[in-house]
């Protein structure tokens, strides 16, 4: 049996190829390459995706102003069940079921990836057919069309078909539970499983939580603290003659004598600060000042800590993007996510080092694309989904809300300079001129770079999209680049018009600044 999914791709065709290629983790989910094929004869897949880019490139589109970008290709992908066939047989059943679909006139390349539990290919295609025409799929109609192909590929080559290919009705009910989205916790409980199995130590399983965007917060390094730090109120602070003070321990009635050079006070009269090693002995009093001996600070510590330890101790975890903190404990009725029980599955988990791939990004120093490529990674083996309006992604960027934002300020700022160009007079006032075309340029430079920002995060958004750990579709990924691209291009190209304003209201003040002292001397002459 086979499952097969969908979509269009904008952009750059390369970004698809590449990742499907896996030439980033030198191929290792196609076996080296060995899994991989292309339309194009005695052509490497990469080449082939070169080929297809230059082909959409330079495709003579007859469109009129105001229409939308046409699909520079598509992809696709063909799954076998979990456990069932072989990389070979995905890989002979995917290039007949594409070569069906487009009536063997698209150009492609497939790479059959065995990371997971179902082989599966993942096809790019060209939307330029080899017959120069464009490949217009329509979804809704071609969908059942496609089904039926792999369908018929896989009775051929001794399949199963799946019994919800054949006509039969679902309730809303049914479409809304296979369609929503995984909750925070469910997504912690799947990465948590994925990470624990790859570490070998819990330090390692922190360092490449919060290397991903997590924030994890374990009360384990008060725990480890050589220092012994509480506060004490004046009323609880009694100076010696010796110059030693006699302080009351907190949730204790007993006193200990703290030396000068470990008292400090917070704020003179009212409050201290006392540090004390947590190796050091300290001489202990009853509430009445009887001597009772010497006591070890480490003592003193692990008593305060069990008084001040409740309800928020062991391990706490906020996902990115979100504002509440998950507490690891409650995420299982068995507790096998509490703190003590995550240590102990780590040890038993058998591994000697942590996975070589995750250890270099721990320890590294990756940039943006490396850690949304590593957290989308664990996304996917976790077979994590996020709906698009809920996602990590949607609320940490908010790029609606930022991009409108200084859409508005700069629109003041150009009309204050249109009202102001009209009240001055350029000769009188050319050094201010400068310093607004000057002003202008850094917006500008500073627009590049929020534009090329915002295309980066366009594609990271895609690439989870292809790989199903983002769920949105096409329609709200055009609204989302029309609401946060446009307007952006649209003042781009407002302030590349002012900035050639002010250079030619410059040059001609500058111009009749030339030509009157060129006149000047010209009488000078005459004289």
């Amino acid at each position: 049996m086979a499952t097969t999914r969908g979509w269009a791709l904008k952009g750059n065709i390369m970004d698809a190829v590449n990742y499907v290629l896996d030439l980033k983790h030198h191929e290792t989910k196609t076996n080296g390459g060995i899994y991989t094929a292309c339309s194009y004869e005695d052509v490497a897949p990469l080449l082939a995706g070169y080929k297809m880019k230059t082909s959409s490139h330079n495709y003579k589109q007859k469109e009129t102003p105001g229409t939308k970008k046409k699909n520079v290709g598509y992809h696709l992908q063909f799954s076998l069940a979990p456990g069932e066939g072989t990389p070979e047989d995905c890989l002979k059943m995917a290039e007949e079921w594409i070569n069906t679909i487009s009536d063997g006139k698209a150009n492609y390349v497939i790479a059959v990836h065995t990371d997971k539990a179902s082989i599966h290919a993942h096809i790019i295609a060209d939307s330029i057919l080899k017959d120069n025409l464009f490949w217009k799929i329509y979804w809704k109609r071609d969908k059942k069309r496609f089904r039926a192909a792999a369908d018929r590929i896989c009775r051929k080559y001794h399949y199963s078909v799946l019994e919800e290919t054949m006509e039969k009705g679902r309730t809303y009910f049914e479409w809304m539970e296979d369609h929503k989205s995984d909750s925070n916790r469910e997504l912690l409980k799947r990465v948590l499983d994925k990470a624990i199995d790859k570490v070998a130590s819990y330090d390692d399983l922190k360092l490449y939580l919060e290397k991903l965007g997590f924030k994890v917060y374990d009360n384990l390094e008060k725990e480890k603290s050589n220092v012994f730090r509480f506060t004490a109120d004046i009323k609880l602070i009694e100076k010696t003659i010796e110059g030693d003070y006699l302080i009351r321990v907190p949730y204790s009635k007993n006193k200990v004598r703290v030396e000068p050079e470990y008292f400090k006070w917070l704020k003179e009269g009212k409050t201290a600060e006392i540090k004390l090693p947590i190796d050091k002995e300290v001489m202990y009093y009853e509430a009445d000042g009887s001597y009772l001996g010497y006591i070890q600070t480490e003592k003193l510590k692990r008593s305060f800590d069990d008084k001040t330890r409740k309800g928020r101790s062991g391990l706490r975890i906020k996902i990115p993007g979100s504002k509440r903190w998950i507490r690891t404990k409650f995420l299982s009725e068995d507790g096998s996510y509490s703190l003590d029980n995550i240590m102990k599955r780590i040890e038993e988990n058998g591994r000697y080092q942590t996975d070589p791939y995750i250890r270099d990004f721990i320890h590294g120093n990756p940039n943006y694309e490396e850690t949304q490529e590593f957290r989308r990674s664990i996304f996917q083996e976790a077979d994590v989904h996020m709906n698009f309006n809920n996602s990590t992604i949607y609320r940490s960027l908010k790029q609606e809300n930022y991009f409108k934002w200084k859409s508005n300020e700069m629109n003041k700022l150009m009309d204050r300079y249109k009202y102001e160009d009209l009240l001055e007079k350029d000769r009188k006032n050319i050094d201010q001129l400068k310093a607004r075309k000057e002003t202008l340029s850094k917006e500008l430079k500073s627009l590049y770079k929020d534009i090329e920002n915002l295309d980066k995060k366009i594609n990271s958004m895609m690439l989870d999209q292809i790989e199903g750990v983002l769920i949105m579709t096409e329609k709200e990924l055009e609204t989302y680049i029309k609401e946060n691209k446009e307007p952006l291009e649209a003042r781009r190209s407002e302030l590349k018009q002012m900035i050639h304003l002010y250079e030619e209201r410059i040059e001609n003040v500058e111009k009749a600044q030339n030509q009157e002292k060129k006149q000047k001397r010209e009488r000078v002459v005459i004289r």
